[in-house]
């Protein structure tokens, strides 16, 4: 299993603050059954202004010293209101984690989107559960025709959230992952029956090769 998004880069954003932690979290990752994780920092959110990518890459620089493949560095690009600024794709893969605002429907999605295409990217919706909006118009189905990836956070459906639910019975989850912020959610994951995600986990596989 991978997971492709989490917060546990240490002293970035409102994840994991001590460097330590990063060793237990690995050790029960891999309890949990999962041979990669992508570390994916708030990237150009109003609420996090001192992350910037050099500050990501170099906390980076350092993790990977220690630990080796087993995390991956990527970032959770928020899409504002502004021209696209620069962003980390997961690991050298073509894919980019972006989040959006959670209460109003952003106008400028899918020319966003399309400037993310047009580098030659993906674009993987982190926890779409989130975005109540997309229900209206049919906008999650128009995103998912236009090729879009929807990630949705494990918990949220373990924890039975009607829209993580949703999508969950709809077919329509590409990604599921942790969203961890801290050790006890990596913990937690040791407790997740992942045999009932295996059509999922498959097909964020057969998407990650």
């Amino acid at each position: 299993m991978i997971d492709i998004h989490s917060h546990i880069l240490p002293n970035l954003d409102d994840g994991f603050e001590k460097e330590e932690h990063l060793d237990m979290a690995e050790r029960d990752y891999r309890s949990a059954g999962f041979q990669k994780v992508y570390l994916t920092p708030h990237l150009h959110h109003p609420k996090f202004p001192n992350v910037t990518i050099e500050r990501i890459l170099e906390k980076y620089q350092r993790v990977s010293t220690k630990h080796g493949e087993f995390f991956e560095i990527g970032c959770e690009l928020y899409l504002g209101d502004y021209p696209l600024k620069s962003f980390l794709p997961l690991g050298r893969l073509p894919f980019v984690l972006v989040e959006l605002p959670t209460t109003v429907s952003p106008t400028y999605l899918m020319d966003a989107i399309f400037q993310i295409e047009l580098k030659g990217y993906s674009v993987v919706i982190a926890h779409v559960e989130r975005y109540e909006y997309f229900f209206e118009n049919s906008l999650a189905r128009k995103l998912k025709d236009r090729g879009v990836f929807f990630q949705v956070n494990v918990f949220s459906i373990e924890n039975k959230d009607d829209n993580a639910i949703y999508y969950f019975k709809k077919d329509m989850i590409d990604f599921i992952a942790s969203d961890a912020h801290s050790l006890e959610d990596v913990s937690k994951l040791k407790n997740v029956n992942w045999k009932k995600y295996e059509k999922i986990l498959t097909r964020s596989s057969d998407l990650l090769k």
